[in-house]
């Protein structure tokens, strides 16, 4: 249940390096790193089964790690990457009857995903465009990933309309839940936003999103099963689903150094999973701005989908079936503690764009899982 050492120390250097790198050469000139904002993330996540599935352990960690840089062409336009590893390095479902066959819900233990994308963007002083394209794998999951997005400012920028597209194309090996290989599957996702930003005040922000998601494919979980009558059998879900959410936040500015975001999420889809989120974050700067502290609350509440059971009994005109925790009815709470230091904070010779970033998140749920992860990261501008 550790992090390998080789991935810490690439980590380590990169982070030195990011942190350390100048936008000049020797000589005083500017060099092509002029400009360039870097970002990245180190990230632990771990999940805590308390009683979720009778039959099965549902523990598992993942690291992750996150780079993004933005390198300017020319002031409107610039290239974008990111790059993320994930590592899963516990056993998670541990099953009665086979002790040497052990898998997270949708994920392998021991399993490394990689997920990268290279993006093109134009920002005029009233609007912006942008495309990028991408694509993520690991030994039983490769996608492909494009996408496209623009936006446009009113009414001296108090007003912004943005409007983005992401479609992915994913090929599954389907390794299911006792070992088998099933024939390979495929899976389309496209996601379509749009949101409106409304200055209200000049202490006042009024936020709106709406989301449409559909999906046609293999739906289920590669390694995800059932239990019917005791006996373990693969989950079966529909190969389409349209998906929908709608989501308001209100900022609102406390004087110079604190603020106060309130919001609220509707989602529905057709499989009969409703659920509905709140949020809040309580937002406070000290040290002149060299230190901002967030603290979050999140409420979360689900009916369940319709073919969701922990368990079942045989019946013949059943069709889909599944046990995931994640499609069950539940009712969560999240606590967040975010701490983002300036970089004027360490250094007056450093760069005021950034800084460092400490998060802490605990989410508990009332169908017996867990979760708490932590993210460290960092920004800068050479």
């Amino acid at each position: 249940m550790q992090l390998r050492q080789s991935l810490a120390f690439a980590l380590a250097t990169l982070i030195t390096l990011s942190a350390a790198g100048t936008g000049y050469a020797k000589d005083g000139k500017k060099s092509w790193l002029d400009g360039m904002k870097v970002g990245v993330q180190l990230g632990y996540f771990n999940q805590v089964d308390n009683g979720s599935i009778p039959q099965l352990d549902e523990n598992g960690s993942v690291f992750q790690a996150m780079l993004m840089l933005d390198t300017p062409l020319t002031k409107e336009d610039h290239i974008t990457i990111r790059a993320i590893l994930d590592v899963i390095s516990s056993a998670s479902i541990v099953r009665d009857h086979n002790q040497s066959w052990r898998a997270l819900q949708s994920e392998a233990t021991g399993d490394v995903h990689f997920d990268g994308q290279v993006g093109y963007r134009h920002d005029d002083n009233v609007w912006g465009v942008g495309t990028h394209v991408g694509g993520s794998g690991d030994f039983a999951y490769q996608s492909g990933a494009f996408g496209a997005d623009g936006w446009v400012s009113f009414f001296e920028k108090d007003t912004t309309l943005a409007y983005s597209l992401e479609g992915y194309y994913a090929s599954l090996q389907m390794i299911r839940f006792d070992g088998h290989y099933d024939p390979a599957q495929t899976r389309t996702t496209l996601t379509q936003a749009l949101t409106l930003t409304q200055v209200l005040t000049p202490l006042t922000v009024f936020y709106l999103a709406l989301n449409y998601t559909h999906q046609d494919g293999f739906l289920a979980g590669m390694f995800n099963s059932v239990f019917i009558d005791g006996v373990e059998a693969v989950e079966n879900l529909p190969s389409t689903r349209e998906r929908g959410s709608a989501t308001v936040r209100v900022k609102q500015g406390i004087g110079e150094d604190q603020a106060l975001e309130l919001g609220a999420r509707e989602y529905f889809d057709d499989w009969g999973l409703l659920a509905f989120t709140a949020m809040s974050t309580y937002s406070l700067y000290l040290f002149e701005h060299m230190l901002l502290i967030d603290l979050g609350y999140r409420y979360h509440h689900q009916a369940g989908l319709d073919y969701y059971q922990k368990s079942f009994t045989a019946d013949p005109n059943r069709v889909f079936q599944t046990s995931d925790a994640d499609l069950a009815p539940l009712d969560g709470h999240q606590g967040t503690l975010r701490l983002t230091f300036s970089n004027e904070l360490f250094s007056k010779e450093t760069s005021e764009t950034g800084g460092v970033t400490v998060e802490g998140d605990y989410y508990t749920r009332s169908n017996g899982l867990d979760m708490m992860w932590l993210l460290l990261g960092y920004r800068g501008e050479f």
